[in-house]
């Protein structure tokens, strides 16, 4: 039985990557200091145990972001495809990603959106609605700027995959 909580928060003119930076750092020497029973990261409603979230903070570079600890990533099939949305990226200042009925397999499509919101993190919101994305010079992965079909007044990055 727990006794008490702690909230940690980043506040002030800094970049909301670098503040996601600095508190994955003060939350994971909080979780080294105290008996803590879990990580609650409100921005992507994930819940992390402490030794796992502390061994991600340990490891993450600048160009080694812990997305895993920052977003969530939803996965999911229907009969037309393969669909994944995240959370979360909206909390650092994106629009979140979704694709909808994807004939490629989930851990690839998965992987494809880890992928651009990290080159989102990296390089800012420079996708255009209309503009072509992809990890080689073949893919063209179209981008666009749409409703969410989940919650239709956010607009999110649409990938066509």
């Amino acid at each position: 039985m727990h006794k008490a909580h702690l909230i940690c928060n980043v506040s002030g003119p800094i970049e909301k990557k670098m503040a996601a930076y600095q508190l994955t750092k003060v939350v994971a020497a909080t979780c080294l200091l105290t008996p803590a029973l879990g990580v609650y990261w409100g921005a992507a409603g994930l819940m992390h145990d402490p030794e796992p979230f502390v061994g991600m903070a340990t490891e993450m570079t600048r160009d080694g972001l812990p997305l895993y600890l920052w977003l969530q990533f939803i996965v999911g099939r229907s009969q037309d495809g393969v669909g994944v949305r995240t959370i979360g990226m909206a909390s650092l200042g994106f629009m979140e990603i979704e694709v909808v009925d994807s004939a490629l397999p989930a851990k690839e499509v998965g992987g494809f959106v880890f992928n651009i919101a990290h080159f989102l993190l990296d390089h800012g919101p420079v996708l255009k609605d209309g503009d072509t994305i992809g990890l080689s010079a073949e893919q063209k992965i179209l981008v666009r700027h749409l409703p969410s079909t989940v919650n239709e007044s956010e607009k999110v990055y649409r990938l066509s995959c």
